[in-house]
């Protein structure tokens, strides 16, 4: 018998809204970022996720959630020193 390990993953110690339901919006008031919350502290950032990226070196679309991850992983690891196991 195999025990099965369930590892949360980083994005489980934030919450996210979002800045618009649907991108592009007509809508001023919509925005191409969201906000992400983490759960433990209220701490908050906002990242861009839609609109218009300078693509990268090799030519493609950078993906937005990449910095998001890198952010979301600085602030566990300096300011609740949580190891986190899944998609470090």
């Amino acid at each position: 018998m195999t025990e099965e390990i369930i590892a949360n993953l980083i994005t489980d110690y934030f919450d996210e809204e979002y800045g618009s339901k649907v991108w592009p919006s007509s809508d001023p008031k919509d925005s191409p970022c969201n906000k992400f919350i983490c759960k433990q502290c209220g701490w908050s950032f906002h990242a861009q996720i839609f609109g218009g990226f300078s693509l990268g070196l090799d030519g493609q679309t950078p993906d937005p959630y990449r910095t998001v991850r890198k952010t979301m992983r600085e602030h566990l690891s300096v300011r609740h020193q949580i190891g986190l196991y899944g998609d470090w």
